[in-house]
């Protein structure tokens, strides 16, 4: 789905919850360019796995496995790549809304 969502555009979308399925995904004109496990930055897949690494690297994010220099999470600081990489800033507003769902199928 995120492919055909940035078509002609970017998106990033960092996937968490409760469980160890996270995961952070930038994609560009419908190609998957970067995915990591927000807690194994360094461990990165996609077409360039190292197009957002300027950021990532300003993040501090732990890309060699090291400890994070201070209270963030990566998960923390993913959501901050994503904003950085897109421009959309998300407030905790945001995440209080009601979420709107569908379904992407097509009709027959």
């Amino acid at each position: 789905m995120p492919e055909a969502l940035s078509r002609g555009t970017e998106t990033a979308r960092l996937v968490a919850g409760t469980t160890i399925d996270e995961e952070f995904v930038h994609t560009a004109d419908g190609m998957v360019t970067t995915r990591f496990e927000p807690y194994s930055p360094c461990d990165r897949e996609g077409a360039d796995p190292d197009r957002l690494l300027f950021h990532m690297r300003n993040l501090n994010l732990p890309l060699n496995g090291e400890e994070l220099p201070d209270t963030r999470t990566t998960r923390d600081l993913a959501l901050v790549l994503a904003s950085r990489v897109t421009g959309v800033n998300l407030t905790p507003a945001h995440h209080a809304m009601t979420p709107i769902v569908g379904s992407a199928d097509e009709p027959n």
